[in-house]
């Protein structure tokens, strides 16, 4: 089986829930057949270029922040997505042969996913993207904070169900999230997260003792 699997971001530096998954991601998928890996970029910045990922571009935080607003907003999508937009990407990807299964790792990527030519289409949602700005704007008190926010959740909302509804599977890391997807959007994700070696439990906490 031939599979590409599309992420944002090469997993590496500090252990995340994120990059945790990816890794665990990319390892279990080699278990089905050659995978070919792309990365829109990487941020481990003054380090050689991982092989294994293809299309990382060095970018910093700050960088990735203000990176693809105006490509965002010209083509209403949301700016969390638009920051992983880069034309160059685009070209390369549209030179890659036909696989069996297309894999795409964060929502962000399924930007690129029309440009792939493949059997099968499979998503990672992460997270559910929309009910994320959605809360950001209630708790912010800030006008002009709000107001993105305000358009990051609505823009999210129509990008997100238009990528999940159109991908043949979805992945999700949870319950919580499986039950937003299927009453938001009329999805049937399948749970999936990576064992996590050695976990504990968090400690409950104790309310405090009042004299």
């Amino acid at each position: 089986m031939r599979i590409v699997l599309l992420t944002t971001l090469v997993p590496a530096g500090p252990p995340s829930g994120g990059v945790y998954a990816t890794l665990e991601l990319s390892r279990v998928l080699s278990t089905y057949g050659a995978v070919e890996r792309w990365a829109v970029w990487n941020l481990e910045r003054g380090h050689a270029p991982d092989v294994e990922w293809r299309g990382a571009l060095p970018t910093s935080l700050a960088h990735l922040r203000r990176h693809g607003v105006a490509h965002a907003l010209s083509h209403a999508q949301p700016l969390s997505v638009g920051r992983f937009y880069r034309k160059d990407l685009c070209a390369s990807l549209a030179s890659v042969t036909r696989a069996d299964l297309l894999f795409v790792d964060h929502l962000a990527m399924w930007q690129y996913a029309t440009i792939i030519e493949a059997g099968r289409t499979v998503v990672y949602s992460h997270n559910v993207e929309a009910e994320i700005y959605q809360r950001a704007v209630k708790v912010d008190r800030g006008l002009l904070k709000r107001v993105v926010w305000s358009y990051e959740a609505a823009a999210m909302a129509r990008y997100e169900r238009n990528a999940l509804r159109r991908a043949n599977a979805v992945l999700c890391p949870g319950t919580r999230d499986w039950s937003l997807l299927r009453d938001r959007y009329g999805v049937n994700a399948h749970i999936w997260y990576p064992p996590v070696a050695n976990a504990r439990p968090w400690p409950a906490r104790t309310a405090a003792v009042c004299a």
